[in-house]
């Protein structure tokens, strides 16, 4: 494995306070009441954002889930040039995706069909990761170039309103992926890209009023290259990857967010996307890998102290960039970034994995967190 110079880095938080400021609206907010009640579609829908990083014809793509875990397409939204994760708040009701390369982030309502109308357009320089609260009031956006973390209020009709800006400081590595606990308390970012020289960083934060971050609980330094941060269903656990050199971290949240090691592995080459299955169990890493052999989708169990074992045969790829797990946990689907596809999976319950389907993403270069089931 690879190893890192160690670098010191220093995490200035400063935060820039907006509250109650809208954010000029573009041409295409549609202002009007709440939507109805919570979609009919859910664990029926998946969504795939096609970045199009090359042509700047990006979209989401709109699959209706079978009985038996396969895809078949519905239809397409246009998107922002770029388009990576996509959030979505816990009614179901709005979702938003961060177009990296636009320096926007792109709102949707979701129909009862699980169908997206795109009603708003919020800039904010270079969004990647994207995540919303448990209680789907806010929304926090890591911007990768602006070294900075972006607090939106989730309004009733969701319009989103800038809170707060969280800089990082000039000398940090750039953020890459945020997760929130799932009690709400604590904020996680993955510091460290691609062409960022030393290694990477881990930083958590208490959230406060607002649900705006301030006092750090935590630190820790990682390989190279952050990817995906994510914690268990449970919230006792979080994983992060790192891309360049190939591994994966594990650690137990502490009550007040400290974070205490209890696993470190290889992960694959060009470790990137994670995902953990519904009831914790398991975890799969997308490795996409740049060589002709391929890029690996790697498992694990998560054992009861949170350490990763390995579990099944890596299944290899073009280049894998995202994974995510069905609602029930039977199924895993793989975007392949340079096939232009999403692969389907069966997971067996020993983490086995089954391919059962390979379908197009619906259009070009599906990326980093491509993949939403509803």
């Amino acid at each position: 494995m690879r190893t890192t110079s160690t670098i010191s880095v220093a995490l200035v938080l400063a935060l820039a306070f907006a509250f109650a400021v809208p954010i000029p609206a573009t041409a295409d907010v549609v202002a009007g009441p709440a939507p109805g009640p919570m979609p009919a579609a859910i664990g029926r829908t998946l969504y795939v954002t096609n970045s199009a990083t090359e042509s700047g014809d990006a979209n989401i793509t709109r699959f209706a889930v079978n009985a038996d875990g396969t895809i078949r397409p519905v239809d397409t939204v246009a998107a922002g040039h770029g388009a990576r994760g996509m959030a979505i708040t816990p009614g179901r009701r709005f979702a938003y995706v961060a177009a990296s390369n636009a320096n926007e982030i792109n709102g949707y309502r979701i129909g009862p069909d699980g169908s997206l109308s795109r009603f708003a357009t919020v800039p904010t320089d270079s969004p990647i990761g994207i995540v919303t609260s448990p209680d789907g009031h806010t929304l926090y956006v890591a911007n990768q170039a602006a070294k900075s973390v972006t607090v939106f209020g989730v309004q009733r009709d969701g319009t989103l309103m800038r809170r707060a800006t969280v800089s990082l400081g000039p000398d940090s590595p750039s953020p890459k992926d945020i997760a929130v606990t799932p009690d709400g308390r604590f904020l996680y970012i993955g510091l460290g890209v691609l062409g960022e020289d030393g290694p990477a960083m881990l930083t958590g934060l208490a959230i406060g009023a607002g649900g705006i971050p301030g006092r750090q609980v935590a630190r820790a330094e990682l390989g190279q290259f952050s990817g995906e941060v994510l914690t268990t269903p449970d919230g006792r656990f979080l994983y992060v990857v790192c891309t360049d050199t190939d591994d994966i971290f594990g650690y137990r949240i502490g009550r007040d967010g400290q974070l205490t090691p209890v696993s470190h592995l290889p992960a694959g080459d060009r470790a990137e996307g994670a995902a953990i299955s519904p009831d914790g169990r398991l975890l799969f890493v997308a490795g996409a890998a740049l060589a002709d052999t391929g890029g690996p989708i790697t498992g694990f169990t998560i054992g009861s102290d949170g350490a990763l074992t390995p579990a099944g045969t890596p299944i290899l790829l073009r280049t894998p960039a995202a994974v995510a797990f069905s609602r029930d946990g039977r199924h895993l689907y793989a975007t392949d970034f340079e096939t232009h596809n999403i692969i389907t999976f069966d997971v067996a319950r020993d983490g086995r994995l089954t391919t059962v389907q390979t379908q197009s993403s619906g259009g070009v270069q599906p990326a980093f967190q491509a993949i939403t089931v509803l």
